[in-house]
């Protein structure tokens, strides 16, 4: 990367960095609800896994509980979470985006 111009900062100490870790989750289980759903209701309109609560059941009932992709437990917790305006979400993403950036990396 130095041969290409890039300038490395190391170590690059990043003001609150791990401050937002609960907003940062909270924000991880909103958007996941919220995008797998809108992805799968286009994806295949007609297959019986349309919503998060489809693949939590799938998981389920399947010849043994699988958690190779995202733990069950995780994805309970993200189908508890309501919409992308609830004023929970919009607080943890406010958060994130406040130490992350105005007072993370800009810093």
């Amino acid at each position: 990367m130095r041969r290409l111009g890039a300038v490395i900062v190391d170590p690059a100490d990043i003001p609150h960095a791990g401050d937002f870790d609960d907003a940062e989750f909270e924000v991880l289980l909103y958007e996941f609800k919220a995008n797998l759903n809108a992805y799968l209701a286009e994806w295949a309109p007609g297959a019986g896994v349309r919503t998060l609560a489809d693949v939590i059941a799938f998981k389920r009932e399947g010849p043994r509980p699988r958690d190779d992709v995202l733990p069950q437990d995780t994805m309970e917790k993200a189908q508890k979470k309501g919409p992308l305006t609830d004023k929970a979400y919009l607080k943890a993403l406010k958060r994130c985006r406040e130490l992350s950036r105005a007072k993370g990396l800009d810093a």
